[in-house]
């Protein structure tokens, strides 16, 4: 008989918390999702569905029972911080370690205070996130606060602009990361109960251009895939096609705004940290696109872009 899970993960339908789950279920351990409706998708030996919501007290409360450390990540809603509020609180009460993972810039140091003033600076649509890792760090007793860069897996939007030739997004240079990766951290954070608490960065190996970007891919599939980010009529017209609609897609078009005028880059020391957290070196870029070519995952033709 599968024990009981300890560890709780939420947003196991996203990004991130669909690679913390499957970065618990490849080291053999069970876990138990919250999610709004029984996931067809998510069913598995190792996993415990609980159907509740994020913005009932109760709901969270029976999420937490037996839970020893939770993995928690932001939805794109409105009401976000009160969620998060409810979590801590809920956490806090059940004597659950909190493992997040988002937007933050700590607090306690000048130089994350210095840090988080230039994220609100230049992608002011981060600022109700950043008071969410404040909050976590202020309230939540011994907590983990991972925080990545961008995603390596956010470039999937546009795998058939790119079959067709183009990567559209803008990207003055940037140290992106694969989920998977962040995932990784995160279960380990979860499991282990001597994972130091407090802020830890999850970065790429490398900071890379747009044009670096579309050259990984050229490499990737055998032909020519140009950049056009630099493009602002082109970009726009793309992020209409591409980007949903909603605080998801609003905080999408944010993102991708500020990596158009800003180098964002990680230090050597964060990359370092980063290994050591996972144990071995992060994945890079190319690699991921070769493994999404040979799985095949780029449309074998496509239009061209407008």
């Amino acid at each position: 008989m599968t024990p009981a899970p300890d560890v709780l993960v939420i947003g196991a339908t996203g990004s991130l918390g669909g690679a913390t789950l499957a970065a618990l279920r490849e080291r053999g351990r069970g876990a138990r999702v919250l999610v709004r409706r029984r996931r067809p998708d998510l069913v598995h030996p190792l996993t415990e569905q609980v159907v509740g919501d994020l913005g009932d007290a109760a709901s969270v409360r029976a999420a937490l029972v037996g839970i020893r450390a939770a993995f928690y990540v932001s939805p794109h809603e409105e009401a976000e911080l009160a969620y998060a509020r409810r979590f801590v609180e809920e956490a806090e009460r059940a004597g659950v370690r909190v493992v997040f993972a988002g937007v933050h810039a700590t607090r306690r140091t000048l130089a994350g205070r210095l840090e988080g003033a230039v994220v609100r600076r230049i992608m002011p649509h981060y600022r109700g996130k950043l008071a969410i890792g404040a909050l976590i760090e202020r309230e939540a007793t011994d907590a983990v606060l991972l925080t990545p860069t961008a995603f390596f897996q956010n470039d999937e939007l546009f795998l058939e602009d790119i079959a067709a030739g183009v990567y559209p997004a803008p990207l003055k240079g940037f140290s992106m990361v694969s989920t998977a990766d962040v995932g990784a951290v995160a279960a380990r954070a979860l499991l282990e109960p001597g994972f130091p608490p407090g802020t830890h960065r999850v970065v790429g190996p490398r900071s890379m251009t747009g044009a670096e970007v579309a050259a990984a891919w050229s490499r990737a599939l055998g032909r020519p895939v140009r950049h056009t980010g630099d493009d602002a009529a082109a970009w726009a017209r793309t992020a209409d096609l591409r980007l949903a609609a909603g605080r998801k897609g609003e905080d999408y078009r944010g993102s991708f705004a500020g990596l158009g005028r800003h180098r964002l880059t990680a230090s050597a020391k964060d990359v370092a940290r980063t290994a050591a957290l996972l144990g071995r070196p992060p994945q890079d870029y190319a690699d991921w696109a070769a493994e999404v070519v040979a799985a095949g995952r780029v449309p074998v033709t496509a239009p061209t872009p407008a």
